[in-house]
């Protein structure tokens, strides 16, 4: 029977996403047929709400203005403003919200604008459970996330400049002047995704140490989570 079918399924999603916590989740997709996918797939999430949907651009603001959920999920679809403007737009509004991206084109050039517009998590339209348990679980850890569909070799032209190195503006440069050699390794490890103890382990160094590092390197460029790390470096081209 379906409902069978349903319990069958529900406790691999659970071990792959697992929740921190009971996250509300916003719909802001232009596409119905994608929107009662995903809204079908989130269902079957333990912990996770659905709070509102649009397939208006103009309407995202003002709901998550009244529904504060704690994530976006965005197409391009959306009539009015589309998702990367809107994007930009939640984050100068609402810094606390997390934005996620659903989209036909994982080309490396349209994941580095997505990045840079303030996504938290980059997935193709075609995601399943699994997958957006993932890319939820990053965002709200405050990481980011790209989907299995978006090839690495393209992230890590991402990461090395090659479509965002004009962008470095020169308060984002200077204030890299600042960090000593060991802060900007250690900042870089961060980026590319290694964890704290990998990096103590890699340099040779107490996990306290790169802990303070690390804190460091935050309270100087205010910056309160990774990804907003991976996108000062994306901006100021200190990954090489």
């Amino acid at each position: 029977m379906p409902s069978d079918n349903r319990k069958a399924k529900s406790p691999v999603w659970l071990v792959s996403c697992d929740p921190l916590k009971p996250v509300t989740i916003m719909l802001a997709q232009g596409r119905s047929l994608m929107r009662a996918g995903v809204r079908s797939l989130l269902q079957d999430i333990v912990g996770i709400k659905i709070v509102a949907e649009t397939d208006e651009g103009q309407e995202v603001l003002p709901l998550i203005a009244a529904k504060r959920p704690d994530i976006v999920l965005i197409d391009n679809a959306l009539s009015g403003p589309k998702g990367l403007d809107l994007s930009a737009q939640i984050k100068n509004d609402f810094p606390d919200v997390r934005i996620i991206i659903l989209s036909l084109d994982g080309s490396s050039q349209y994941v580095c604008k997505a990045l840079h517009a303030g996504a938290s998590a980059y997935i193709l339209s075609d995601v399943d459970g699994d997958e957006l348990c993932l890319a939820i679980r990053s965002a709200m850890r405050g990481g980011i996330y790209l989907g299995t569909s978006v090839s690495r070799p393209s992230f890590t032209d991402i990461l090395s400049g090659k479509s965002s190195a004009a962008e470095a503006s020169a308060p984002e440069k200077s204030s890299l002047d600042s960090f000593s050699p060991r802060q900007r390794e250690i900042l870089q490890m961060i980026v590319e995704g290694f964890t704290v103890k990998k990096i103590a382990r890699h340099l040779n160094l107490s996990v306290k140490t790169v802990e303070a590092h690390r804190r460091q390197i935050m309270d100087k460029l205010e910056i309160q989570n990774i990804a907003g790390l991976v996108r000062y470096a994306m901006r100021s081209g200190i990954i090489r």
